[in-house]
């Protein structure tokens, strides 16, 4: 049986079961879960669990709904998903749907050159820029924008 597990705040440890049908999450006592935190909406999101399959759909929060540290407006659950709704922490315990598919929708249609191509991509961006380069970060100010350098940079003279 699919459940909540909280794992941060006043909600740490407890758990709520996850039935067939439509379960609302908000804070509002007419929601199936109850989360009285002022972090959530009075309607914040919703778990459509049918079959082998749950779905969380965020109900316009105002603190929004992510899973695993992504925005999210709809998402299929996997088990042991972290989702936070406002800033609490639950854990999407389901281990009935540990077997059902891939983790991501995507990993098992991607080739193995795309994925090594999104790697290379990856390293590419992740990777310390060239010491030779001359790098500047903006900043605002009342009346204008600049230009600075970034501290990190050696500076050099002329």
């Amino acid at each position: 049986m699919a459940k909540l597990i909280g794992m941060s705040g006043d909600f740490k440890a407890r758990e709520f079961a996850i039935e067939q049908g439509e379960i609302s999450i908000g804070r509002k006592v007419d929601n199936t879960i109850v989360l009285d935190h002022p972090t959530i909406s009075s309607h914040h999101c919703r778990i459509l669990h049918s079959g082998d399959t749950c779905v969380l759909q965020d109900l316009d929060s105002t603190n929004g709904t992510r899973v695993n540290s992504r925005d999210v407006k709809e998402s299929a659950l996997r088990h042991k998903d972290l989702i936070q709704l406002g800033t609490i922490e639950f854990l999407f315990d389901a281990p009935e749907l540990a077997t059902s598919g891939a983790r991501y929708t995507d990993a098992g249609t991607a080739s193995f050159a795309s994925r090594r191509s999104n790697n290379r991509m990856f390293n590419r961006l992740t990777s310390r820029p060239t010491p030779s380069a001359r790098f500047f970060r903006k900043t605002s100010s009342a009346s204008r924008s600049r230009f600075i350098r970034t501290s990190w940079m050696p500076t050099c003279s002329r």
